[in-house]
């Protein structure tokens, strides 16, 4: 009588012979599989026979023993030591040709393991087998004739795989996973097994426990890469997560970017992983639902014809907000280069009620400085309707005065005002630079609001922030390849502080881009203007996120009105260009387009949320003041008035060629006061002189008392022509004049200014 090839299995103390043709049965083996994993303490598999097997059972016990192996411990025998390594523990049953019959068996087994764990390292496997005979005591081993026997063993398996894919070919995701979220027409890739389980090679071990697919492909329309989505069972639901095509296709960067979402990736099983995802990816390449991505919000496509990207909607003139938006099938969808772009982009969501936050608005109406406030937010997405640049509007006064709850309310227009949330519009400076330079960019279109200033580290902080809004670039950088893609942006910034946020930077064209005001937003800070602070501040926390989106569908369902706003928005520039020309302000005329662009948008959204009020322009309640801080946007001008503000005070420590040759003050002598004619200036609008000359090193420490920068300012006055220069040739490059000064013959270096520079800034 023959034996019956049997695998001994011992599960939870009891053993269960197994007769190895029933491995061939899948659903078999698939139980038989599960109790294995089920049991509580180690299960034993005895290899004690397997080298008289017939190499059919052979194939059947082995690769069952592979596909489990982690959750097996193997022996040869009632007292031999058990072994976690399958391949090991069938080296351990090789015997000499002394028992040609099972030899030939056992070398067999020992090369069909090494088939199905090492196809890629066959010689090193041999190695070991010819090593193990050799310590048995025979000799004359044929290494290369175990090589050649392992590849064979290699191709078999390959065969066995390839009728076996004749089944999964057809099979679909849905017929595996009716859940899944994939189109019907996704499939499995040729040998590929995906179960319950996890994923593996037909006929090995599935060494990804972790159900995975790819659901969809993205396209970047900011830079041309290409996105998948990737969706994983854990948890008894269905995980999806958006990543780089580039990270599914490395070893390192797909351990990197999904095991701290919990898939169960490592580097002893990441080269498998992305070997199936790339066949997953080619053979579903034709039929994977593929969609448009962007980094940035706002404005799509050329002059905006593809829509208004919001946080997850796309609004298009086929939209209505908040109605109608089908955010699945949207053309194009935001995906933010980190998590915390998302974030971001989070913020910008409605709540609420539209007719409570009018409420708010209606409430407000009379106070100037809010309404600039929440027109100033609501102006960014016009700004390239306009083709107008970037500015900056800075509420500044002291503390409790309002002005985080203007802000706040500036904020609601768009979404979430409670910078307190992890996703709030209202920003805080706690931010780094790096941070704040590439918001702006998520925030195309969009307003960047920025509360208190003093929470910044520096000053500095400041100062490059204003500027790098009102450039509307980011900073250029390298890449391993070359230059890396610079970010732009169209924006409105509007910021608070205790101080004007010009006050942190001396360059001109950065303050000419900057609307200060100052003073409470809401007036007085009585009791009673107090409780309505209160009372606003809690109702913009519960409605908001109404009106830019209404203004935007607006802006979609009227395009071909355009045109007419944009020559509205012109005519608005040159009636603040002549305001500013009529009082004498060519700082004010440098800032016309930001208040033409502030009022041209009051104007429209007057319109688009059908105010129940008369329009009226929200600058010229406020015009004196702005036009006022404007001049104050020339640092050079405001520098100049500081300077000669201490000249008059320290008249006594100026030479004058009539005075006495010995200094009054003991910190020496200022400079020199020249006079038109000799007799004393008693006056600071005295204009009986023709220049005031100060020592360089004692002007730049006025200068730098006043917190202006000393070297761009006396560039500045020069090329005003409000310094008085020598006129050698050798001199043309200098902003200084040789004169005497007190009891030292020699002329002496100055920066002199003239009287004519002086009327000029008063």
């Amino acid at each position: 009588m023959s034996i019956i090839p049997t695998l001994q299995i011992k599960i939870d103390g009891e053993t269960h012979k197994i007769k190895c043709d029933k491995l061939r049965d899948e659903s078999y083996r698939a139980e038989l599989g599960e109790k294995v994993q089920a049991a509580e303490g180690q299960v034993q598999v005895s290899l004690k026979s397997l080298a008289n097997w017939e190499p059919k059972d052979q194939i059947d016990a082995i690769s069952f023993c592979y596909e489990y192996e982690a959750d097996l411990r193997f022996h040869i025998g009632k007292d031999s030591q058990s072994e976690a390594d399958l391949f090991e523990a069938v080296i351990a049953c090789l015997v000499t040709n002394n028992e040609m019959e099972k030899h030939q068996g056992s070398v067999a087994a020992a090369l069909l393991v090494a088939a199905l764990k090492y196809p890629d390292a066959l010689p090193g496997a041999c190695d070991r087998i010819v090593q193990r005979l050799r310590s048995l005591g025979q000799t004359g081993v044929d290494r290369r004739n175990l090589l050649k026997q392992a590849n064979e063993f290699v191709r078999e398996i390959d065969e066995i795989k390839g009728s076996n894919t004749s089944e999964t070919d057809s099979l679909t995701i849905h017929e595996i996973f009716d859940d899944a979220p994939v189109s019907s027409d996704i499939k499995v890739p040729n040998d590929w097994q995906l179960t319950q389980k996890g994923i593996g090679r037909i006929g090995q071990k599935q060494n990804i426990p972790t159900p995975i697919l790819i659901s969809s492909r993205q396209r970047d329309i900011n830079y041309g890469t290409e996105l998948v989505t990737l969706a994983w069972w854990s948890d008894g639901r269905w995980n999806e997560r958006v990543v780089n095509r580039a990270a599914i296709a490395s070893t390192r960067l797909i351990v990197e970017e999904l095991a701290p979402y919990g898939v169960i990736v490592t580097s002893n099983n990441a080269k498998e992983l992305v070997q199936y995802l790339a066949d997953f990816a080619s053979c579903n390449q034709a039929t994977l639902e593929t969609t448009s991505v962007s980094r940035q919000l706002g404005w799509q496509g050329l002059d905006g014809i593809d829509g208004f990207l919001l946080s997850e909607a796309l609004l298009t003139p086929d939209t209505s907000f908040p109605n109608n938006l089908d955010t699945k099938n949207q053309k194009i969808h935001f995906h933010g280069s980190d998590e915390g772009d998302n974030q971001i982009a989070d913020a910008f969501h409605c709540k609420g009620e539209f007719e409570k936050w009018m409420q708010v608005l209606e409430k407000v109406k009379d106070f100037p400085q809010v309404m600039l406030t929440i027109f100033a937010c609501l102006t960014a997405p016009l700004l390239q309707i306009f083709q107008s640049p970037n500015f900056i509007v800075s509420l500044a006064g002291r503390t409790s005065g309002g002005k985080t709850t203007a802000l706040r309310i500036g904020a609601s227009c768009w979404g979430n005002p409670n910078e307190q949330d992890s996703s709030s519009v209202l920003k805080t400076w706690s931010g780094t630079a790096t941070w704040r330079e590439r918001v702006p960019a998520n925030l195309n279109n969009l307003p960047f609001i920025l509360d208190d200033t003093k929470h910044a580290l520096k000053g500095d902080d400041v100062a490059k922030t204003i500027y790098g809004v009102a450039q509307g670039v980011g900073k250029g950088r390298g890449s391993t390849k070359g230059l890396a893609k610079q970010n732009t942006w169209k924006t409105v910034a509007i910021m608070s502080g205790e101080q004007p946020a010009t006050s942190f930077t001396d360059d001109g064209g950065t303050r000419s881009r900057t609307l200060s005001l100052w003073g409470s937003p809401f007036k007085e800070t009585d009791p009673k203007t107090g409780n309505l602070v209160r009372q606003i501040d809690s109702r913009v926390r519960e409605h908001f996120g109404h009106a830019g989106p209404r203004l935007v569908q607006y802006l979609l369902h009227n395009r071909d009105l355009w045109p007419e706003w944009r020559k509205e928005y012109k005519d608005e520039l040159k009636k603040f260009q002549t305001w500013a020309e009529e009082e004498n302000n060519p700082f004010a005329g440098r800032m016309a387009p930001h208040f033409a662009a502030i009022a041209t948008t009051a104007w429209i959204t007057h319109s688009a949320l059908e105010l129940p009020w008369d329009y009226t322009d929200p600058i010229e309640p406020i015009w004196d003041q702005v036009a006022k801080e404007a001049g104050e946007a020339n640092r050079a001008a405001a520098a100049l008035r500081h300077v000669m503000d201490w000249a008059f005070a320290h008249q006594q420590e100026f030479y004058l060629e009539s005075g006495s040759e010995t200094p009054v003050s003991g910190n020496g002598w200022a400079g020199r006061w020249e006079p038109k004619k000799p007799s004393p200036i008693t006056k600071k609008n005295d204009s009986d002189w023709a220049w005031i000359g100060f020592i360089p090193a004692r002007l730049r420490e006025i200068l730098r008392s006043g917190g202006f920068e000393d070297d761009s300012t006396i560039r500045s006055w020069k090329d005003e022509g409000w310094l008085v220069l020598d006129k050698s040739a050798d001199s043309k490059d200098r902003c200084t004049k040789k004169s005497r000064v007190g009891k030292n013959k020699t002329p002496i270096n100055l920066i002199a200014i003239s009287c004519a520079a002086f009327k000029i800034i008063s």
